[in-house]
């Protein structure tokens, strides 16, 4: 295994994979966002599309979910993935500095003017920083890692349902459908100041590992027991991701969806 003690910065990783994000199948529009290789958002995406990086020119792989409207959501998503673009981060540290400085952006943008109030974005993805690699997320978009036939959630969510999950009364696949999946927190998306809390992960990773990273528009429409199932039916990136599209839209389609796989490898 290769652990987090050991320097990114002298560890090389192949990233290949495929994306998509769409508006679904009920909203008009697309608030949200992901950042591979590059930010990505809009409407006009109707497949999966591949992606080949290496880990020096991907610093992070993050889906981001607009909150707070319209206007507002689409301009939070939006701003947050174009600003891994413009910095690179050398551990967890700095990565939740960044994300708190968003925080508090978003709420004096909504301060300033109404039509962006309330404005702001969930997130979850991988960072490789000069330390380490490690997940992290705010809010209820998820990582998953592949282990053998299943998908383990590494990623803890952010929401009603996570709180009654942890109390032991439900079970997450128990709560879909039953209009429990309120924040507890987000990147803005408040009236007023507050402190967010920035969860991270550090992950050990193996000499080849594979991961999906999603918003609520495609683990609210499929079950665990359904994503795992396509993930077991289908060898490539593009079909899994394809699959997984088709699945979310099939069930309803009932809000934005943004999937991203990664099929990581060591570069020797």
């Amino acid at each position: 295994m290769i652990g987090s003690s050991l320097k990114t910065e002298n560890l090389k990783l192949s990233i290949r994979g495929a994306f998509i994000t769409h508006r679904g199948g009920v909203y008009g529009h697309n608030e949200d966002a992901c950042y591979i290789g590059g930010p990505r958002f809009g409407d006009a995406m109707i497949q999966a599309e591949p992606i080949e990086l290496i880990t020096n020119d991907a610093p992070v792989v993050a889906v981001a979910d607009g909150i707070g409207g319209n206007l507002a959501g689409e301009m939070a998503s939006k701003t947050l993935v174009e600003s891994f673009s413009k910095v690179s981060f050398s551990g967890q540290n700095q990565l939740k500095d960044h994300l708190r400085e968003l925080d508090l952006q978003f709420y004096e943008k909504g301060k300033d003017d109404s039509s962006f109030s309330g404005m702001g974005t969930t997130v979850a993805g991988l960072c490789f920083s000069e330390e380490e690699v490690f997940a992290f997320n705010v809010g209820d978009a998820r990582l998953y890692r592949k282990q053998d036939d299943y998908l383990m959630q590494v990623t803890k969510d952010d929401s009603i349902a996570q709180v009654l999950v942890d109390a032991g009364e439900l079970s997450m696949d128990e709560t879909r459908g039953k209009n429990l999946h309120q924040l507890t927190q987000a990147i803005g998306g408040t009236l007023e100041k507050k402190e967010i809390e920035v969860h991270t992960y550090p992950l050990k990773i193996s000499r080849q590992v594979s991961f999906l990273v999603c918003s609520d528009g495609l683990h609210d429409m499929v079950s665990l027991d359904e994503i795992e199932a396509i993930m077991n039916a289908n060898n490539s990136a593009m079909s899994r991701v394809n699959g997984l599209f088709r699945a979310a839209m099939e069930n309803g389609g009932e809000d934005n969806i943004t999937i991203i796989w990664l099929d990581l490898s060591v570069v020797t």
